[in-house]
């Protein structure tokens, strides 16, 4: 009843406009994706700067990046088991920094005080994504996908959860991992480590996928939505 009324119904996702128009027939003409901008302040730093953050945050030593916005605790068990897989098979110096907002992760601080590679991990919200080696997001969160733009535009490459507004948004621009599956994000991780042209490469694709979130785009579709609002509305106050 409510989709034959409204004018026009906004969504943020594929996945969801498939939904919607799902429900009946009134919505197939009327809902309208309004996808995620990307922050034209955020840009490619330097190597020097690179290193500086690294010197002040991690020890010198290269990182994985963990954005755990939206993680429960399972999750971030998950993380620190696949980072122990990781560990044991390349016998790197690579660090594991936890960043995003974490206030839903209960005895996470408790857990990381007798894990085994606790020397190798920082709890760190604030170190920037532009140092990193790579970005793991192992959830969605509720960013509708501008961390994943932020990352990109970063310039360096993200291994993310499939089956969601990351893969939707990614069309394979990035590693996937499955959720629940420490071992299948270890391998990933593993790739990414061995693998310098894989991490070219997919920063080269997160590159060409930011043209399609640009301003100009957004700003067409909001001009969309608000025009057959405006049309809607005359035709009411004509009645």
């Amino acid at each position: 009843m409510s989709l034959g009324q409204v004018a026009a119904v906004v969504c943020y996702s594929e996945r969801d406009r498939v939904w919607l128009e799902g429900i009946g027939s009134e919505a197939k003409e009327k809902v309208r994706v309004l996808t995620a901008v990307a922050d034209d302040s955020i840009r490619v730093i330097t190597e020097d700067e690179k290193e500086k953050i690294k010197a002040e945050r991690t020890q010198g030593k290269e990182y994985f990046l963990a954005d755990l916005t939206g993680c429960g605790e399972e999750e971030g068990v998950n993380l620190l088991k696949a980072f122990s897989l990781f560990k044991k098979r390349q016998r790197s110096q690579m660090r594991l920094v936890l960043g995003g907002r974490m206030d839903a992760f209960g005895g996470m601080e408790e857990r990381l005080k007798t894990y085994k590679y606790r020397q190798d991990v920082d709890w760190d919200p604030g170190v920037p994504a532009g140092a990193a080696y790579a970005v793991l997001l192992p959830v969605e969160g509720n960013s509708l996908g501008t961390t994943l733009l932020r990352t990109w535009q970063a310039g360096v490459p993200v291994i993310a959860v499939n089956g969601g507004i990351f893969e939707e948004m990614a069309q394979g621009s990035v590693l996937g991992m499955a959720a629940g599956d420490p071992a299948a994000l270890a391998g990933q991780m593993m790739r990414i480590y061995k693998e310098e042209d894989l991490r070219q490469e997919l920063t080269r694709k997160g590159f060409e996928r930011l043209k399609i979130y640009s301003r100009e785009n957004f700003t067409q579709v909001l001009r969309v939505i608000t025009e057959i609002a405006a049309c809607k509305t005359r035709e009411f106050l004509a009645q």
